[in-house]
């Protein structure tokens, strides 16, 4: 079903922009990549989020981080939700939250290891920054510098930016043109 309604939506927004690249720069290493109606911009601007997930850090938290990690670094979350097998993907995941702090993480685990780090939230008492630099009151001007070769402008405006797609990437929340929240990994499958 859900695959069904991409292909649709997909099929619409090619549809609907003809099918033609739009504002692709000559320079390829500070290109903004716009998907909207470009097939191989949709391409290339996913597998840039997915080179940002497994490259960019929140301070020193990386999706795929282990728990002990995250228990020397910060000690027990102030909150832990019981863990359940997703249809999704068919492993255990648990969100732990550190209050606290302004940190939310999605942990998982096929089962046999460890849990890790699958997606990282930051919100209002986060200090850490990423590893461009930008944190929670950065500017819209300031996090469009940083990450300009992997900003989705099409998916993104004022108060939503996202580097890479919403099947990964990093989507930077805004309030008053300064972020008021990270998120680190997939917003949907």
């Amino acid at each position: 079903m859900k695959s069904t309604f991409f292909v649709l939506i997909i099929s619409l927004l090619i549809a609907c922009g003809g099918g033609e690249k739009t504002n692709v720069s000559e320079d390829k290493s500070d290109t903004v990549v716009q998907e909207y109606g470009a097939q191989s911009g949709a391409e290339d601007i996913e597998e840039l989020g997915f080179e940002l997930l497994r490259t960019d850090s929140l301070g020193e938290i990386k999706l795929g981080t282990p728990m002990t990690s995250l228990l020397q670094w910060f000690g027990e979350p102030q909150e832990k939700s019981e863990a359940q097998i997703w249809g999704a993907d068919e492993q255990l995941h648990q969100t732990i939250k550190y209050t606290a702090l302004g940190l939310e993480f999605d942990m998982v685990s096929d089962g046999d290891s460890s849990m890790t780090v699958n997606m990282i939230t930051a919100t209002a008492g986060c200090t850490l920054k990423t590893a461009k630099g930008i944190g929670l009151g950065s500017t819209h001007d300031e996090v469009k510098a940083a990450y300009k070769k992997y900003i989705s402008e099409s998916a993104s405006d004022e108060i939503t930016l996202i580097a890479g797609s919403i099947y990964g990437g990093i989507v930077f929340g805004f309030e008053d043109k300064k972020v008021k929240s990270i998120f680190y990994g997939a917003g949907t499958e």
